[in-house]
């Protein structure tokens, strides 16, 4: 190689070495907005009444909408927020575009004389779930519908025999809706039973004796769920006989390791994460199952460990509870530990791989694979992804 080429080589890396950090946020600065939103999560969360956007790679936080008081909220990927606030008696829902500066809320559709609260956004944003009471109604009843846009559709099952209480949601990848019917949480009577809706008809996945709860969708389609407080089945999500699922159709996992905590969560290759019972330690274990054998991954012999949550890349997260103490572990595809922390509930995993969760205190806090930083303070904190929708929850209570 000429000595001309070697200087010319030597200038170009002294070059790059020198660029400073101005000159590479300029560079940053100068591609298109859409790029760098396409990556780019955010947290929406409460501040007492208070719905705030905080970005956690620049640290900017600024208010949404304020003085509320409100139970909850849910974000979609796009930023819209709707959240429930009351008005005259009325519990009414409201959106709101968290990514638009001093955007103003609006009332996506009048009901008078109820009370909505929203459940959740489908994964792309197009349709609204939300729980719908009538005020002043002897009965209680409460409803379940699904807002397109630009009217409800009342998807509530017809065949409910018992009052409903509330409902727990999970959206498909492709915008069907399986939903958890809770009766009489506070009566003698409290117990749960599964339904989908697949866009026309709600049909019935499983009625027991017990609770049948938990339901979670793979991106490939089908539903995993818990039956009557300690099997964990799966649906595949189409398979029906008079309006009914197909119950021959349904796996059943592992009944020997499943049990009333047994939460089953998808992982993004379509296997399935839960807790159970360990043959090898006295404590409850995060395992794994690839639809024959179920591998042990929490391997906590000194706790109890829950089922964990999964990012893209393999790596996971989960938390120990009913042990000496609670703590967060990560670790990576390889089961290498990337983190352990004292922490409390179920974390959340962003789209750029930062982990959300509570600390004591109440602590809203999120790890970015390198260091942490408390987000806010405060009992109770509701926080949620935009882009991914998974929440945490924070508080003593």
């Amino acid at each position: 190689m000429s000595r001309m080429r070697i200087t010319a080589l030597f200038l170009l890396a002294m070059a790059a070495w020198l660029l400073s950090l101005a000159d590479a946020e300029s560079v940053q600065a100068a591609l298109p907005d859409t790029d760098i939103e396409a990556t780019r999560d955010y947290i929406i969360y409460n501040d007492d009444t208070t719905l705030m956007r905080y970005n956690p790679v620049t640290g900017e936080r600024r208010v949404i909408v304020g003085g509320l008081e409100f139970g909850g909220f849910s974000v979609n990927p796009q930023g819209m927020v709707a959240y429930a606030v009351t008005v005259d008696g009325n519990q009414e829902i409201y959106v709101v575009d968290s990514s638009v500066p001093g955007s103003l809320p609006y009332q996506i559709i009048e009901r008078p004389s109820t009370h909505d609260r929203p459940l959740g956004w489908s994964r792309d944003g197009r349709y609204l779930a939300f729980a719908s009471e009538l005020v002043g109604n002897d009965d209680d009843h409460v409803w379940l519908y699904v807002w397109d846009g630009e009217q409800s559709i009342n998807i509530t099952p017809h065949d409910l025999l018992e009052l409903v209480d509330s409902y727990d949601i999970s959206w498909s990848y492709d915008n069907r809706l399986a939903f958890t019917v809770w009766f009489d949480r506070v009566g003698s009577n409290y117990h749960a039973e599964l339904y989908a809706w697949d866009g026309d008809e709600t049909i019935k996945v499983m009625g027991s004796s017990g609770d049948d709860r938990f339901p979670g969708w793979s991106q490939d389609g089908q539903l995993a769920f818990l039956a009557n407080d300690t099997n964990i089945y799966i649906w595949d999500g189409y398979s029906t006989i008079n309006g009914v699922a197909d119950r021959e159709s349904f796996v059943h996992v592992d009944p020997e390791l499943t049990g009333w905590y047994s939460r089953p969560v998808w992982t993004p290759d379509s296997r399935l994460s839960f807790s159970g019972n360990s043959p090898e330690f006295g404590h409850a274990q995060s395992y794994i199952w690839d639809g024959q054998t179920a591998t042990n991954i929490g391997q906590t012999p000194d706790y109890h460990s829950s089922a964990a949550i999964f990012r893209e890349d393999g790596a996971y997260a989960f938390v120990t509870w009913f042990s000496a103490g609670q703590y967060i572990y990560v670790r990576d595809s390889n089961h290498h530990e990337l983190l352990k922390t004292e922490a409390q509930n179920i974390p959340a995993w962003g789209a750029n791989n930062d982990l959300m969760y509570c600390t004591y205190g109440w602590h809203l806090t999120v790890w970015n694979g390198n260091e942490t930083q408390v987000v806010s303070s405060g009992d109770p904190i509701i926080a949620t992804w935009q882009k991914t929708g998974q929440s945490i929850y924070c508080t003593s209570g």
